[in-house]
C-alpha cells in the first residue's frame, strides 16, 4: 500500500479497521434507533488502509482526468515537495518542524538569525510557491538542518522555536515515552495495574477523554477459562 519494501513498525490495518468498525457500529446504532432496522457491517483492512492515501490517490487521479497521471513521491525524512516540513538532525536527536505558511516563515528565519538573511531574498525561499516546489524544497530543507546541527542540542532549537509560535517537537524515543514523557504523563496514557504474573505494570490509558464518564481500565486481560469457573 505504500511502494515500500518494509513492514510498518504498528500493525496499521489491524487498528485502522477497528476504528472504521466502530464507528460503523456506532451509526448503525443511530440508524437502528431512527428507523428500527438493523444492517450487516463489512469492513475490510484492505478498504482502510487504502482510505488513509489522502493524497497520494487524489494526486493521481487528479492528473489522470488532466490526462497527466504521476506518483507522490515516498517522503522520507523530509518532504520533496514542501518544505520547511520534515526531520531535521541535531547535535543529540532530531526535531520535526513544519512551517507551510507565509505568516510563519519570517519569525522562522528571524529565530535562524542572520547567518539565514538570505532565506528572506532568494527566490527560490522568499515564497512559499518556491519553497514548496520540488526543486527547491532541498534548498530549504539543507539550510534548516545546518541551524539546528548547529544548537548545543535539539532541545535547545525546540525551545527557540516553540518560544516563537513555530510548530516543531523534538523526537522522543520509545524509552522516553513509555517512562518519563511529561505529557503522556498528564494525559494519563500511561496507567498502572496489577497482573497476577507480574505484579505492577504499565499499561495503555484511553485517547479518549470525556468529561462525564471518563474512560478506564477494568484491569488485567482475564486467563483461559478465568469467568467460566
Amino acid at each position: 500500500m505504500t511502494q515500500q519494501k518494509v513492514p510498518a513498525p504498528i500493525a496499521i490495518g489491524d487498528t485502522t479497521a477497528a476504528m472504521h468498525a466502530c464507528t460503523a457500529i456506532l451509526a448503525a446504532l443511530y440508524h437502528r434507533m431512527l428507523s428500527g432496522e438493523g444492517q450487516n457491517i463489512d469492513i475490510s483492512m484492505v478498504d482502510c488502509l487504502f482510505s488513509l492515501h489522502e493524497t497520494s490517490f487524489p494526486f493521481y487521479w487528479t492528473g489522470e482526468a488532466a490526462g497527466r497521471p504521476g506518483i507522490t513521491p515516498l517522503m522520507g525524512k523530509q518532504s520533496s515537495t514542501s518544505a520547511p516540513y520534515g526531520i531535521y538532525e541535531g547535535k543529540n536527536g532530531a526535531i520535526a518542524i513544519a512551517v507551510l505558511t507565509e505568516a510563519r516563515w519570517p519569525e522562522l528565519v528571524d529565530v535562524m538569525g542572520p547567518g539565514y538573511e538570505w532565506l528572506r531574498t532568494d527566490p527560490r525561499t522568499s515564497r512559499v510557491t518556491g519553497r514548496c516546489s520540488a526543486e527547491n524544497a532541498h534548498v530549504v530543507h539543507k539550510a534548516l538542518e545546518s541551524w539546528v546541527m548547529s544548537q548545543d542540542s535539539v532541545e535547545e532549537a525546540e525551545k527557540k522555536l516553540d518560544t516563537a509560535g513555530i510548530p516543531c517537537s523534538r523526537v522522543k524515543t520509545i524509552e522516553e515515552l513509555a517512562t518519563t514523557d511529561e505529557h503522556i504523563a498528564a494525559r494519563e496514557m500511561r496507567q498502572i495495574k496489577f497482573q497476577p504474573f507480574l505484579g505492577l505494570i504499565k499499561m495503555f490509558g484511553s485517547p479518549m477523554k470525556f468529561s462525564l464518564t471518563p474512560p478506564g481500565i477494568q484491569g488485567y486481560a482475564p486467563f483461559l477459562g478465568e469467568h467460566n469457573r
